[in-house]
């Protein structure tokens, strides 16, 4: 997964002058334990930090009546569920253990933004 970062503020726009911007690409590195979600953050984390409320299932009748059952991620109530979860530090370890490196790379972001 490619991550982009694009920043423009006032500070970046000198009186007259042209828009500066620094743009940051980063590929986040594929976690092969979680074969359950292939791309996105998600895929950062365990398997097990899914679960069954984090999808809405829903059936429906084809039309030629077959049954049809699909399931959309509830992508925002899955990411309030994981960050509001009371963790103690092992749990959280475990469960944010494959972060390490997005982490590093975004504090080298924000010290190279701050010079």
């Amino acid at each position: 997964m490619l991550v982009t970062q694009s920043l423009f503020t006032e500070n970046n726009v000198a009186p007259g002058g042209p828009l500066v911007s620094f743009l940051v690409s980063f590929g986040i590195p594929r976690n092969a334990a979680n074969t359950t979600f292939k791309r996105g953050i998600e895929n950062l984390f365990p398997e097990c930090a899914f679960l069954p409320v984090d999808y809405n299932s829903k059936k429906s009748t084809g039309n030629y009546g077959e049954k049809v059952e699909s399931q959309t991620f509830l992508k925002a109530k899955c990411a309030e569920r994981i960050c509001t979860l009371q963790l103690d530090a092992g749990q959280g370890k475990e469960l944010f253990s494959e972060f390490d490196g997005v982490v590093s790379e975004i504090e080298s972001w924000v010290e190279s933004w701050a010079k």
